[in-house]
């Protein structure tokens, strides 16, 4: 079961950080923005893998899938190894 909750630039704006953590794990402190595109894509689609437990996951998901979809984009131009 993973348990996550996302941090966002604004209401609307793109996810900055996301804190996560697996069953009884330690938690991780995640920054889209400084990791490999490719990393952050596979992370949420290990999120897609499991059960998720969120306190907004309206919100939450919302700002997961619009990375994913920014990121998959991004991919194709620059490769998934690019910041």
């Amino acid at each position: 079961m993973i348990f996550f909750d996302t941090e966002t630039c604004g209401f609307h704006g793109p996810i900055v950080l996301i804190q996560w953590v697996e069953d009884d794990g330690l938690i991780d402190l995640y920054e889209v923005w400084r990791e490999p595109i490719g990393k952050t894509l596979k992370l949420i689609e290990q999120f897609c893998k499991e059960t998720v437990v969120g306190f907004n996951l309206a919100f939450d998901w919302f700002h997961i899938c619009q990375t994913y979809t920014t990121l998959k984009l991004l991919e194709q131009k620059v490769g998934s190894d690019a910041h």
